[in-house]
């Protein structure tokens, strides 16, 4: 069965870190999308164009001036991903958004 092609890309972003985001970044190809103040616990939904493929990067800069990195480096148009942030690091997995 087709589905009908759709050119973005998801990502949710959950919040493990026990504090507070006080900017979170993805940049990639396309642009970049950019929140601010996320509860520790919290996670939001993000969208971004993708029309093909794309690499990205995540940060999320916190109160206390540190800042965690991470990102998968690829996805593409339809596909979910799953971006976990602790207090060092961030957590990447994605997949088809089947």
């Amino acid at each position: 069965m087709l589905r009908p092609y759709d050119p973005f890309a998801i990502i949710d972003v959950k919040n493990e870190s026990g504090k507070e985001i006080q900017r979170l970044e993805i940049k990639h190809h396309n642009g970049m999308v950019e929140i601010t103040g996320l509860r520790a616990g919290d996670t939001t939904r993000l969208a971004f164009y993708v029309p093909g493929e794309t690499s990205y990067s995540i940060s999320a800069s916190f109160p206390d001036g540190t800042i965690a990195t991470g990102g998968v480096g690829y996805i593409q148009s339809g596909y979910h991903g799953t971006d976990t942030v602790f207090s060092n690091m961030i957590e990447s997995k994605y997949g088809s958004a089947d």
